[in-house]
């Protein structure tokens, strides 16, 4: 609470002086004439000594401090029951986001979409991603085609992070760099390129042939080098699995290479900030797995990456120098690996008969946090929204990461693709030459 200040009608003496009777500046509030030396409640005699103010009537006493205290409490009691209010409403609301399912599908036709044996359909970020040997293009969830780009391409290759995608051809000499508000540039190299990754804000890893030599470029967004360095199978091996953090400073490889008995993984992490200048090459940290070809390294959020080999999950975490932090071993066959806002899941058989596949649901932190069975076949699996959606073409089963079913339908007619929003519960649809809005209720 605030407090006032009052000036005390003394205040404007100096230096101890005695008061003149005659100086009317000293009481502003009062006539001259009406002053009696006791009526406002001071003393007739000042002695130049140290001054009480008398307190005035009405507010001497605990009746006073009772009323204080208790408006402080309604105060405090008022905002107490808004706080509780709104936290009470807003775990409810979760709750019921939580717990609620949907038992039906709404389509709404969103754009026409022209047809093409060729294209691939990803979501970048809740919007329509469509690319093909010949060009993509980017739609939002109301069906707006955002922006489109041509080129010629026999082997397209695609990289995404959050909302920055990249397209280069295998073997190509070109990187085309798009994102869900523009199209950002292209980036040439001077050797075929054999693989890419992509930071959010921009920056492109590549993978370069040259004959023996393997070489890895990082470029800014305007196609400059930032920072190159070569491998050879004989020192580093063979580099199989590349990606960027989101803000461009660590890349990290995975790379193949002889082991003592057969062949073994190596996964190093090269630091482009401040921290890796300080380093030979860049090079912050190592592992080795051997015996294990881990082809899949990922960025989970800004500071985690992930690896899987065809016996184990790792985690790697660290912003400036990786530290491998978790790891769990598998001993079946892996079908499938799919991440997404900030989860990695792995598809095995389910081995216990129930249903035909188990989808594992870990966190950043290396956790396992479900397990789904599920018995339909599929064509897509995405993890997107703290959602889980499962289709083939004919059919859609909805969960959350916790594993619960949120929804399970048939289109009732042949789909392409289902592309999540950024919204809970709104997909787009692709079906023939349309594309459709599909909500959930």
């Amino acid at each position: 609470m605030a407090v006032i200040k009052f000036r005390s009608p003394h205040d404007n003496r100096i230096n101890n002086e005695p008061y003149d009777d005659d100086d009317q500046s000293i009481y502003p509030d009062y006539e001259r004439d009406d002053y009696d030396g006791q009526s406002a409640g001071y003393d007739d005699a000042y002695d130049g000594g140290d001054y009480y103010e008398e307190e005035p009537a009405g507010k001497k006493g605990s009746g006073y401090e009772k009323k204080i205290r208790a408006h402080r409490f309604l105060i405090f009691l008022r905002t107490f029951l808004l706080i509780a209010l709104i936290v009470g409403g807003a775990t409810a609301f979760f709750i019921w986001l939580e717990t609620r399912t949907f038992t039906e599908a709404e389509y709404v036709k969103a754009a026409d979409l022209a047809r093409s044996e060729s294209a691939v359909y990803e979501n970048l970020d809740g919007h329509l991603l469509v690319y093909t040997r010949d060009g993509a293009s980017l739609m939002d969830a109301e069906g707006k085609t955002l922006w489109n780009i041509t080129y010629e391409m026999q082997r397209p290759l695609l990289a995404m992070s959050g909302n920055v995608a990249a397209i280069a051809d295998y073997n190509g000499s070109t990187v085309y760099i798009v994102s869900t508000k523009e199209y950002m540039g292209a980036i040439s190299t001077n050797m075929p390129i054999r693989g890419i990754a992509v930071s959010e804000s921009g920056e492109v890893a590549a993978v370069l042939s040259d004959s023996d030599i393997t070489w890895v470029y990082l470029f800014d967004l305007k196609g400059n080098p930032l920072a190159y360095f070569k491998t050879t199978m004989e020192q580093t091996g063979y580099p199989i699995g590349i990606c960027v953090s989101p803000s461009g400073e660590l890349v990290c490889i995975s790379h193949l290479r002889p082991g003592s008995d057969s062949v073994r993984s190596s996964v190093a992490f090269y630091n482009f900030g401040v921290v890796g200048q300080n380093v030979v090459d860049n090079y912050v940290s190592g592992y080795d797995f051997d015996g294990e070809v881990m082809p899949v390294v990922r960025f989970l959020t800004g500071d985690t990456v992930f690896g899987v080999s065809d016996s184990r999950i790792a985690f790697f975490t660290g912003k400036e120098i990786p530290q491998n932090t978790a790891n769990t071993m598998f001993d079946e066959n892996l079908l499938g690996v799919y991440y997404g806002d900030g989860y990695a899941a792995l598809l095995f058989p389910d081995m216990t008969g129930e249903e035909r596949y188990r989808l594992d649901v870990y966190t950043s932190k290396g956790e396992k946090k479900s397990s789904i069975r599920f018995a339909m076949d599929f064509t897509q699996i995405q993890i997107a929204s703290d959602q889980i959606i499962i289709n083939n073409g004919q059919e859609c089963a909805v969960y959350n990461t916790a594993g619960e079913k949120k929804y399970e339908g048939n289109f009732g007619r042949e789909v392409s693709a289902v592309i999540p929003t950024s919204k809970q519960g709104k997909f787009l649809v692709i079906t023939g030459g349309i594309v459709e809005k599909m909500t959930l209720k």
